[in-house]
């Protein structure tokens, strides 16, 4: 038997996945859809459900576009497709919920926000190339300084601070 995921937090659902392969490992013939809803709702609190709903959208995008995964794939890749401006909209809708109902829990309130880092980073990457190719997500002053890209400022301090809080080593394959 040969089985591999991320040991590493930030990549998506490392966590959950750990937990689905270890509890198969034990028992292949376990209801693979409970296991997900016990672990979502041990890990995520309240937020549980907006991160079910995001897991089913992903899904339910994946089965409507018949789009083909590859590991090493940009996110731009599927930007008409699994990253359409529509689910865009919705996957961030999504986890806005999830963060509201535990944003006076700070634990839940950063596993939502490190489960959020993948669409996020495929959010900022397929932005800077449909508005700002040239400049990327930084972009350089006249005096020579680093500066974030002010159109992705916000999520990109958010996105900045959860790796950082979290260890996050890298931000893709």
């Amino acid at each position: 038997l040969f089985e591999q995921s991320n040991s590493t937090t930030g990549y998506e659902f490392s966590e959950l996945k750990a937990w689905l392969l270890s509890k198969l490992l034990w028992n292949p013939n376990l209801d693979v859809n409970k296991e997900i809803r016990e672990f979502t709702e041990r890990y995520y609190g309240a937020a549980s459900q907006a991160i079910l709903d995001y897991i089913g959208a992903l899904e339910t995008a994946l089965k409507e576009t018949e789009s083909k995964l590859w590991i090493y794939e940009h996110p731009v890749v599927h930007q008409n497709d699994l990253f359409s401006a529509d689910r865009m909209e919705w996957y961030k809708q999504l986890f806005d919920q999830a963060e509201q109902a535990v944003q006076n829990e700070p634990v839940y309130l950063n596993h939502v926000r490190v489960a959020r880092l993948p669409i996020q980073y495929a959010a900022m990457e397929i932005a800077v190339n449909q508005l700002f190719s040239e400049r990327g997500w930084y972009q350089l002053r006249d005096d020579g300084k680093t500066i974030p890209n002010a159109a992705l400022q916000n999520t990109l301090e958010q996105f900045e601070k959860t790796c950082q809080q979290n260890q996050v080593p890298t931000i893709n394959e």
